[in-house]
């Protein structure tokens, strides 16, 4: 899923280079401006196929993680771990999967978004708008109210030059969502690997550890 966010960031890096009918209005024959255009036509093309490549990606990891379950045995008592993370780690694949839509809509799209230095309401309800799924799993609303409380915490205080649609859509990428997904897959996947290693290493775990199976 990191592989093809990466390809749909890189393929999108000419959208944040100058704007072409601005070059064009200064020079109705400007070569750059001609060069631009044709960069971002197939920009935007390679962008959604790696939307494309993330959606089937999203939807594997969503298959796969229900079938993480750890049981560790403590004599007759036995304790699941992972299944309070499942729900928030299927909804944050799901929030990462469209997290990709603001950043689009922000560089690319002509809908735009209001200017969120002079009406940051506004621009956090159309922020969250692109972030919402008709088809989205029961727990969404919860990771969309943590993406909703980040959106506050960039929109506080004085405005200043990166407060702008472009920059807030990639820094939740890359400093909220990725940060977020990332964090509570571990808290999956830990347990498991934890298990694995004496396997792994050819050792047997001490006999002072707890049994653990993995069903």
């Amino acid at each position: 899923m990191f592989e093809h966010m990466a390809e749909f960031k890189a393929a999108l890096h000419v959208f944040w280079k100058e704007d072409p009918q601005e070059l064009l209005r200064a020079d109705p024959q400007s070569e750059r401006a001609k060069q631009l255009i044709a960069a971002r036509g197939e920009a935007e093309i390679e962008g959604h196929k790696s939307i494309y490549l993330l959606q089937s990606a999203s939807r594997g990891l969503r298959e796969t993680l229900p079938s993480v379950r750890v049981v560790i045995r403590r004599g007759s008592a036995d304790q699941e771990v992972g299944p309070e993370h499942l729900a928030r780690a299927l909804a944050m694949a799901e929030l990462y999967e469209q997290s990709v839509m603001p950043m689009y809509f922000s560089l690319v799209a002509d809908k735009g978004f209001s200017d969120p230095k002079i009406d940051p309401v506004s621009f956090k309800e159309e922020f969250l708008h692109h972030l919402g799924r008709a088809d989205a799993g029961t727990n969404y609303p919860l990771v969309l109210g943590e993406a909703s409380d980040w959106l506050d915490r960039q929109l506080e205080g004085p405005a200043d030059s990166q407060r702008t649609p472009e920059i807030i859509a990639i820094n939740f990428i890359e400093s909220f969502i990725e940060v977020e997904l990332a964090r509570v897959v571990r808290q999956l996947s830990d347990p498991v690997l934890e298990l694995c290693r004496p396997v792994i290493e050819g050792t047997k775990p001490s006999s002072e550890q707890p049994e653990m199976q993995v069903a």
